[in-house]
């Protein structure tokens, strides 16, 4: 299924996951952010996500709120997100793409067996989740 097949545009409001009858609406404030990725997890100890959704900065955008609607999904259902942006510390940015983020307005955090404070506050991505998907792979020929 592509996400196109799955993915709506959704609402810049209420912030977090929000259920309805059909699926969830997302929503999460980032004002510096170049990109946001929503992944959707199975199982709290998975290591890939079963879904990998990158929002379009055009129709999941608004304001400086991000947002999509995704149906079939249910109470219970475990997400983070892969945020793009500038990396610049004097302004107090330190955007990390590979980095699975919690969404700061859920109401309920699953913690995998064997995740470490440590890994997660370091650069780079975090053990067993796939880079964004929009990166280019390591290596590869950026344009000039």
């Amino acid at each position: 299924m592509s996400t196109s097949d799955i993915q709506r545009q959704g609402r810049s409001f209420p912030l977090g996951a929000t259920l309805t009858c059909d699926g969830a609406n997302f929503s999460v404030f980032a004002k510096h952010n170049t990109a946001v990725q929503l992944l959707l997890f199975d199982r709290v100890d998975d290591r890939l996500p079963s879904q990998m959704i990158d929002l379009d900065p055009h129709a999941n955008r608004t304001y400086h709120y991000w947002h999509s609607f995704v149906p079939g999904v249910t109470a219970g259902q475990l997400y983070g997100y892969h945020v793009a942006g500038p990396f610049d510390p004097s302004q107090g940015m330190r955007f990390d793409p590979d980095k699975l983020l919690l969404d700061p307005y859920g109401k309920c955090i699953a913690r995998p067996a064997g995740r470490s404070r440590e890994a997660a506050r370091k650069p780079g991505g975090s053990p067993g989740i796939p880079a964004q998907a929009s990166r280019p792979p390591e290596g590869a020929p950026t344009p000039a």
